[in-house]
């Protein structure tokens, strides 16, 4: 079993594309970063950040805690939530959510479960692990679109997303993953899943969700509707090229390393989503051992159009947005890592 899910998780590492076509507006925002002095602490392994009224909440993926709060008056940090398998401890989490000015979400890929984390001050919390069923036992993201409705991307039987209560009992399924021709879209639900996947996040006001994939020049705008996602627009331009492998219970979709890294993190406000790109092939980030990272941040409306180019002086790897779009903090490696942050015009 653990052969399994290691052939799994290393589909998940090994993504590329084969194309990419540029997205191009006329003008183009050239940004200088500010430094982040932390007083108290330093950062592991910087992983995603999101910002809930003044405090950055941010991912360590080296630290035996698996989340910090940065106080973005007075820089200092805080550490809360032991690693490990007890009932107040994470396993591996990989995402945050926005849920309320005290509340976040995490979903934990190990667990499979989704952790809605209640911030009673900088050190003590309070957590609620939703629980997990056979079908979406396998999911690659998982985020909360109200008090009893989740929605989750993964390699299911049929379709692309699951929606689920908070008991984890199904209330749909939707929609399909991308595929270039009808030959792609004859493969298997779950092997074209590994092919294709990457992020889903919500906007503050959980009435619109974006998904783009890790490879490929992909990103789907949805607007959340009850039990289901009508699509406002789908950007396909460039899709992934890979072999497919199954054998027992485990499957996955390898790619070649000459194939191009695209939207690194993206992040969702209710004004405009945002993409944070690279361009690098597979290759290229093994030859520089380094973790992915970019430095083309585009930014679309809800309607799917891009409005803005912005270049950043410093690559980066994950970044979020404040509420009113007017600045962006970021995680960087200069060599260390770093919190950095823009003005944005």
């Amino acid at each position: 079993m653990l052969k399994n899910i290691s052939k799994i998780l290393l589909s998940i590492i090994l993504l590329s594309s084969c194309n990419y076509s540029n997205n191009s507006i006329e003008n183009t925002h050239y940004l200088s970063h500010n430094m982040i002095h932390i007083k108290n602490n330093y950062i592991g392994k910087g992983g995603p950040i999101i910002l809930i009224d003044n405090k950055l909440i941010g991912i360590d993926f080296s630290m035996d805690t698996c989340f910090y709060i940065l106080d973005t008056i007075s820089y200092n940090l805080t550490r809360f939530g032991t690693r490990g398998q007890g009932p107040n401890e994470f396993i591996s989490p990989v995402s945050l959510e926005y849920l309320n000015n005290t509340t976040f979400g995490s979903y934990d890929i190990m667990s499979k479960k989704y952790n809605e984390i209640k911030l009673l001050s900088n050190s003590n919390f309070k957590v609620e692990k939703f629980p997990k069923t056979p079908e979406h036992s396998l999911s690659f993201r998982s985020i909360k679109i109200d008090n009893n409705k989740f929605i989750q991307l993964g390699p299911y039987s049929q379709n692309m997303y699951l929606v689920t209560d908070s008991l984890g009992r199904k209330l749909n399924s939707i929609h399909e993953f991308p595929y270039k021709n009808m030959d792609e879209k004859r493969i298997k639900n779950k092997l074209r899943a590994m092919a294709y996947q990457g992020k889903i996040l919500s906007n503050p006001s959980k009435d619109k969700m974006i998904y783009t994939s890790s490879v490929g020049n992909i990103i789907h705008f949805y607007e959340i509707k009850d039990n289901n996602l009508n699509i406002l627009k789908k950007i396909e331009t460039a899709y992934p090229d890979y072999i497919t492998e199954e054998k027992g219970n485990g499957f996955g979709a390898p790619l070649k390393p000459t194939n191009i890294i695209s939207y690194i993190h993206a992040y969702a406000t209710d004004h405009f989503a945002y993409f944070l790109y690279s361009g690098k092939t597979i290759e290229e980030f093994i030859n520089e051992k380094s973790m992915y990272y970019g430095d083309n941040l585009f930014v679309y409306d809800w309607k799917g159009n891009l409005v803005k180019n912005i270049k950043l002086d410093i690559p980066c790897q994950y970044f979020c947005i404040s509420n009113d779009d007017k600045k962006m903090w970021a995680i960087t490696e200069n060599p260390d890592p770093n919190i950095i942050m823009f003005d944005i015009p």
